[in-house]
């Protein structure tokens, strides 16, 4: 494909000038002329080599949805991780545009770099535990699981960690379980300038933990009866 571009772009300047020589109802071609327009190809190739090719760009929105500003972002990020290659920094600003894009995959894999190249560490795990979950379309596997009790293991109180397994028994309808993950939170000194958005998921939670009780008496009083 970049084969055949390159040539495309050699060969239009030379076709469209044959093409106006014709026109104008000149037989010989002028030396001069042939020679400005082979520098424009010439110019041309060299500047598609500078800029890259069409097949980079392509490996960097997986995602169709990716916006071309977040997919130029992304192909950047990997050209200056592939010039310095295992730099922590690097590496989780590309995880955090994988992140952005919704590449979930990649990110997994470049999370686990990190954590390969750093240690285990309470923070890394938990983001990694959090990219693992939304790439399994929002289930919590075996492996997300582990990470997390590896997680409460080093460092109970760990915010993300915490929050992602709250959100997760959200979603899954089990509310006086994500209402306890979220109580715990508030307990936390520490935590106390989240008090607010805490106390609002808990709430939440609670409105629908009503409906789902008074269905639930519902339905033995009718067995019963």
């Amino acid at each position: 494909m970049e084969t055949a571009l390159l040539l495309l772009i050699l060969l239009l300047p030379l076709l469209l000038w044959w093409l106006a020589r014709r026109h104008g109802g000149t037989q010989e071609p002028s030396f001069g002329g042939l020679l400005l327009v082979l520098s424009i190809s010439i110019c041309s190739a060299l500047a598609y080599g500078q800029l890259g090719a069409f097949g980079q760009w392509q490996q960097a929105y997986v995602d169709q949805h990716i916006d071309l500003q977040l997919a130029g972002r992304i192909t950047e990020a990997r050209r200056q991780l592939a010039k310095t290659p295992q730099q922590p920094q690097l590496m989780l600003e590309l995880v955090a545009l994988y992140n952005q894009g919704g590449l979930y995959p990649e990110a997994v894999q470049l999370q686990q770099q990190l954590i390969d190249l750093q240690g285990p560490q309470p923070e890394l795990l938990a983001q990694l535990a959090e990219l693992q979950y939304y790439r399994d379309q929002r289930q919590l596997s075996d492996s997300t699981c582990e990470l997390l009790g590896q997680v409460f293991r080093q460092q109970p109180a760990q915010l993300q960690a915490r929050m992602l397994l709250a959100n997760a028994l959200f979603q899954r309808q089990q509310y006086l379980p994500a209402i306890a993950q979220w109580q715990w939170l508030l307990a936390q000194p520490q935590y106390a300038d989240y008090q607010q958005p805490l106390q609002t998921a808990i709430e939440n939670a609670r409105a629908r933990l009503q409906p789902s009780l008074s269905h639930t008496l519902v339905a033995d009083n009718l067995s019963q009866g």
